[in-house]
């Protein structure tokens, strides 16, 4: 469960499609967080076991940073799509009270 769960609550209600658009990139937030995390490690355990693989271990290090490069660009991506979301509703709220 999100931290920010009451604001998507209260998002959903008022804004429906930027609800759906939060929620979004609230699930690629946590799935790109703990892939930044994993990716890296299953590589080179993948390396590890795998006794016919033909990659050389400086080749496996390249794979798993550009996965773990790739991870956190999409995590800070859906990060910021998050904070934006966010902004968006809030402006958009303070532009119907005016």
């Amino acid at each position: 469960m999100s931290m920010d769960f009451p604001e998507y609550q209260k998002m959903r209600k008022e804004h429906p499609i930027l609800g759906i658009f939060w929620r979004v990139f609230d699930c690629g937030y946590y799935f790109f967080s703990f892939s930044t995390i994993i990716s890296p490690g299953t590589v080179i355990l993948y390396k590890l076991q795998d006794k016919e693989i033909t990659i050389t271990w400086l080749e496996c290090f390249q794979i798993a940073l550009l996965g773990f490069l790739i991870n956190l660009l999409l995590f800070l991506l859906s990060s910021y799509g998050k904070s934006f979301i966010w902004k968006l509703a809030v402006g958009v709220e303070k532009y119907y009270k005016d």
